[in-house]
This record gives C-alpha cells, sequence and structure tokens, in this order.
C-alpha cells in the first residue's frame, strides 16, 4: 500500500481540487494522501469492472495509478478532480486490456505459425518434388500441373507455388474453405502419383 488506513487529518476540510493542487506545488505527501484515501476506493471499483472481477489485478492496477499520480499531477489547473482521476483510470484501464488483447493476438498468430509449420512437415515428401535449388517449378511439374481439373490447378499454383492460404485462395476463387482443402488434397496426391511414376523410370529420386 503506498499509505496507511490512518487519514491526514489536517487535510480533512480541503476540497478534492486544493489538494491535489496543494501537492502539485508543495509536494505536500499530506495532501497526496488525503487524496489517496479519498479516491482509492472508487478507482479500485473501475479497475475491478475493467479487469472482471480479478482483485489481484485490479489492486495492482490502483497503485500503479496512484503511482502515476504521485510522479505526474495533472499537468493544468482541474476543475472536477472526481472526474479527472475518473477519466484517467478508464485510460489506463482500457490500455493494459488492449495491451493484453494484443498480447493473445500474438499468441493467437503464434499458434498459427505452429500449424502452419506442421502443415509444412506433413507436406514435406511432397514439397521436394515440385522444388528445385533455383526455387523454380521444373518443367515436369508444370506439365503435371496443367493436366489438373482447373480447380485443382488453380488451388496448387496459388497454395504451393505463390504461398496463399486457404483464406486467401477461397476469396480468390468464390470458393468455400473446406473445397480449398478438398481440392488441395486431391491435386497433390495426383501430382504425387504423375511426378513418382514420370521420375522414378528415368533415374531420378522419387518420392520415397
Amino acid at each position: 500500500m503506498l499509505y496507511s488506513e490512518t487519514k491526514a487529518p489536517s487535510r480533512a476540510n480541503l476540497s478534492d481540487e486544493d489538494l491535489i493542487q496543494r501537492y502539485k506545488y508543495t509536494d505536500d505527501k499530506d495532501s497526496f494522501a488525503e487524496i489517496y484515501h479519498r479516491f482509492r476506493h472508487l478507482v479500485f471499483g473501475v479497475c475491478l469492472k475493467y479487469m472482471e472481477g480479478n482483485h489481484q489485478q485490479s489492486e495492482d492496477m490502483t497503485m500503479d495509478i496512484f503511482e502515476r499520480l504521485l510522479t505526474k499531477p495533472p499537468g493544468e489547473e482541474v476543475s472536477c478532480f472526481k472526474a479527472w482521476i475518473y477519466k484517467l483510470t478508464c485510460y489506463e484501464c482500457s490500455r493494459v486490456k488492449k495491451n493484453d488483447r494484443n498480447q493473445e493476438e500474438i499468441l493467437s498468430e503464434y499458434k498459427n505459425v505452429e500449424k502452419k509449420s506442421e502443415k509444412f512437415m506433413e507436406n514435406e515428401a511432397f514439397l521436394t518434388l515440385i522444388s528445385r535449388e533455383d526455387d523454380e517449378p521444373s518443367e515436369l511439374l508444370r506439365t503435371a500441373i496443367k493436366k489438373l481439373p482447373k480447380v485443382q490447378r488453380d488451388c496448387v499454383r496459388l497454395f504451393y507455388l505463390r504461398g496463399k492460404s486457404y483464406k486467401d485462395i477461397a476469396e480468390q476463387l468464390e470458393m468455400e474453405d473446406k473445397k480449398v482443402k478438398s481440392a488441395l488434397q486431391n491435386g497433390k496426391r495426383t501430382l504425387k502419383m504423375t511426378l513418382g511414376e514420370q521420375e522414378t523410370p528415368a533415374g531420378q529420386k522419387g518420392a520415397g
């Protein structure tokens, strides 16, 4: 806690605005202590609402807000300190919640990357078949892709050669995600069979 539960009796009759001005211009710690005792419950209550009932996080936020006020009081004269500290509390809580959401988004994106990595490993044998050192598809691959049905051909080109996601392909081709996935699976299966059959007799390394 910043202060004890005992009020500063010599400041009890001053207005909120007078207290914050006295602290701001004279560094009167008793005035700040009185402000703290008057508003800690209000600040905590607002924090509790924003933090969805999390008492520990609300207590921490309350301390952070008063510590900020301690080092950085209002820059200009405040006509209604109660309204000012209420707005400050809402702002600080909103900022923390936004940061929490950003962290959740980062975690969600990380999980998506993990899923994509797993998908890459799942398709690694196929990708080995369609890749070359210069990252350009071979003529054999181009020919095999051209022979695919149009939907499979478009999906394979967009997904494997251009790096598009299921969602991007679905939007571009105006298809459902599940149909994109099905077309890719069927196209991949056909290409693996075609490329394997054509490369192995020529003495090249097959799908295995």
